[in-house]
C-alpha cells in the first residue's frame, strides 16, 4: 500500500538572507556618501571664490585695447606736380573746390595748348576728391584711363595734357606759392576769345584786370583789344586802372 504526504500548507517562507541586506545597505550608503561628497566640494569651490583677492588698483586702471584710428596731423588733399610745366610744384586744395586750366582765374594755371580755358574741377568729398571733366576738349585722365568723373585715390596720376599730377590724401610738403597776378598772355586768352561769346571775354577780360591790379595796357595787350574798351570794361565792373 503506497503511502501518500500531505503537503503541509502552514509552512512559512523561509527567512531572507541577511547578506542581503548588508550589501543593499551598503551600495546606499556608498551612492549617499558620495552625493554629500560633491556637495561638500561645490561648497568649497564657491566660499574659495567668493574669498578670492580682489583686483589691485593697477589691474582696475588697466585700459581696453582702443581700435580707433589716431588723427593725423598731415594736411588734407595734395596734388602734386610730376611731369610737364607743374613738374616740381605743390599745390594744397585742401577742402576748396578749385579748377585747373588755362585761365588765370584757375587755382591752378597750366598754358598747356591740349588744357581748355577751365578744364577740370577738383571737388573734395570725406573719402578723397572727385576729379570732373568740364566738358574739355582734351579730356582728362586718371591713371592712363580717359574719364569723365573719377574719385581720386591716394597716389592715383591726374592727366591734363602733358601736366601730370600725383594726389596725395594727406601730407606735409612744401606748399608752391601761388602769384596774385597769374600770367596773361595772348597765347593763353585769343583761342578762348575766338570760340565764345562775348560775354565770356568780357569775363575774361574783368578778372585778368583784378588779377594784374587793374592795368589796362597790359591786359589790352595781351588780348589785343584796343586800351580805351578795356578801360571802360574797367569802370563799368568798378574797377580803378592803374594807368
Amino acid at each position: 500500500m503506497q503511502t501518500r504526504y500531505k503537503r503541509d500548507t502552514t509552512r512559512s517562507t523561509p527567512p531572507p538572507n541577511p547578506l542581503y541586506f548588508r550589501v543593499e545597505n551598503d551600495m546606499s550608503g556608498a551612492i549617499i556618501g558620495g552625493i554629500v561628497a560633491v556637495v561638500l566640494i561645490v561648497a568649497f569651490a564657491f566660499l574659495k571664490n567668493s574669498k578670492a583677492t580682489p583686483p589691485t588698483e593697477a589691474e582696475e586702471a588697466t585700459p581696453s585695447t582702443s581700435t580707433e584710428i589716431p588723427t593725423s596731423n598731415g594736411k588734407r588733399n595734395w596734388l602734386i606736380g610730376v611731369s610737364g610745366e607743374v613738374a616740381g610744384k605743390n599745390f594744397w586744395v585742401n577742402d576748396k573746390t578749385v579748377t585747373i586750366g588755362r585761365a588765370a582765374s584757375n587755382f591752378i594755371q597750366i598754358t598747356d595748348s591740349d588744357a581748355s580755358r577751365i578744364h577740370c574741377r577738383i571737388v573734395p568729398l570725406a573719402n578723397g576728391v572727385q576729379a570732373h571733366d568740364m566738358d574739355s576738349s582734351n579730356g582728362i585722365f586718371v591713371n592712363e584711363k580717359k574719364v569723365k568723373r573719377h574719385l581720386l585715390q591716394d597716389q592715383d596720376n591726374l592727366q591734363i595734357g602733358d601736366c601730370v599730377f600725383v594726389y596725395h590724401q594727406e601730407g606735409d610738403f612744401e606748399e608752391t606759392q601761388l602769384s596774385n597776378n597769374k600770367q596773361v598772355n595772348t597765347d593763353v586768352l585769343r583761342p578762348t576769345m575766338q570760340s565764345s561769346d562775348g560775354d565770356i571775354i568780357t569775363q575774361l577780360i574783368v578778372k585778368a584786370l583784378e588779377e594784374s591790379g587793374g592795368d589796362v595796357a597790359k591786359v589790352a595787350q595781351a588780348v589785343g583789344v584796343p586800351e580805351s574798351q578795356i578801360r571802360a570794361i574797367a569802370e563799368e565792373n568798378d574797377i580803378t586802372p592803374s594807368t
